[in-house]
C-alpha cells in the first residue's frame, strides 16, 4: 500500500481521501514500516527534457534518445551485461517517476547538466543552459 503525505509543522497528514481511508486502517499500536520518497516534481522532468532538447538543437545527434542514452552511459547509469560470446553490453537505466524519486532525479539531473557542459556543449557556460531551458520549458 502507497501513500501520500504532507508535512504540517512536525506532523504528517494524508493527501488524498484515499490516502486518509489507508492510514485509518492501521490499528492503534500497530507497528508499520514506512519508505520515505519525494515524489518526482513533473515540471523538473519537462525540464530535463528542454535540456536535452537543446542539446538535440545544438549538435550532429539525430534523437533526442541518442542523448538521453549518451548522458545516462557517461554517468554510468547503466547495468552492465556479458552475452553469451562474452561481449560486454551496457544497458541505460530507467529514470522514470517509478524508477527514481525527486531525490534521486535531481541529483542525475545536475550530473547531466555537467556532462552537457563537458562534452555537448563545450562553448557554453551553466548560465547559458539555464535561460535556454527558461525559453524552452517556459519556467
Amino acid at each position: 500500500m502507497k501513500i501520500r503525505l504532507e508535512k504540517h509543522g512536525e506532523v504528517l497528514i494524508p493527501s488524498l481521501p484515499d490516502d486518509e481511508l489507508a492510514l485509518k486502517s492501521i490499528k492503534r499500536g500497530q507497528i508499520v514500516e514506512i519508505e520515505l520518497k519525494r515524489p518526482r516534481n513533473a515540471k523538473f522532468h519537462k525540464k530535463f527534457f528542454a535540456l536535452i532538447g537543446i542539446v538535440l538543437e545544438n549538435t550532429e545527434y539525430d534523437t533526442s534518445e541518442q542523448i538521453l542514452h549518451l548522458i545516462k552511459l557517461k554517468l554510468g547509469y547503466y547495468e552492465t551485461i556479458i552475452n553469451t560470446n562474452g561481449k560486454v553490453i551496457y544497458i541505460p537505466k530507467s529514470i522514470s517517476f517509478s524508477s527514481m524519486d525527486n531525490d534521486d532525479f535531481n541529483n542525475f539531473y545536475n550530473k547531466a547538466v555537467n556532462i552537457v557542459l563537458r562534452d555537448f556543449l563545450i562553448n557554453w557556460e551553466n548560465s547559458d543552459i539555464n535561460t535556454a531551458i527558461q525559453q524552452v520549458a517556459r519556467f
